[in-house]
């Protein structure tokens, strides 16, 4: 994640254009930018209070740019599934402030490939009611599901059946 901010700051700090436009030639081709860890991911256990400047500035950029952007959350990231981790949960609410989209991931971020799919479905209800939480069961409608390591089962039949909940 902060490779990537650091990679989309320098772009936009650099541009001479207020807007990014993916629209050249004609055409009805629009950019969007997704981050598959909202909030950054932060290995260690107590975030300092200044963990969300990186995610302050991301934003910052994002909106002056006119950006349309999708967070995936990963609820491991800012809760334990009962209490918040308070910086964290923060970068989240900004984000969703900010006017942009959360999608979801899984809870932890496991892989379909070695995990069982009801198992691997649990993880995802975990962390739909992680993001419920944070903004209310009438304000969370996603429409995006991020598979962890972009990985979507040993089969077919295991992939129909994460899509057939993913759907439902």
């Amino acid at each position: 994640f902060l490779l990537t901010s650091a990679f989309l700051l320098a772009v936009f700090s650099f541009s001479s254009s207020h807007v990014v436009n993916a629209q050249k030639r004609g055409g009805d081709r629009k950019l969007a930018i997704g981050f598959v860890s909202i909030p950054p991911v932060d290995r260690t256990a107590n975030a300092p209070k200044d963990s969300d400047a990186t995610a302050r500035l991301l934003i910052q950029k994002l909106k002056e740019y006119k950006v349309p952007a999708t967070g995936f959350l990963q609820g491991g990231m800012i809760s334990d599934g009962e209490k918040f981790f308070p910086v964290r949960a923060n970068i989240a609410r900004m984000w969703i402030d900010a006017g942009f989209e959360l999608g979801l991931g899984g809870f932890q971020h496991i892989g379909l490939y070695h995990t069982p799919v009801d198992d691997y479905i649990a993880n995802i209800e975990k962390n739909e009611r992680v993001a419920k939480q944070l903004i209310g069961e009438n304000g969370f409608a996603p429409r995006y599901f991020s598979y962890p390591y972009l990985n979507t089962g040993k089969t077919v039949v295991d992939k129909s059946k994460v899509e057939a909940w993913l759907t439902s």
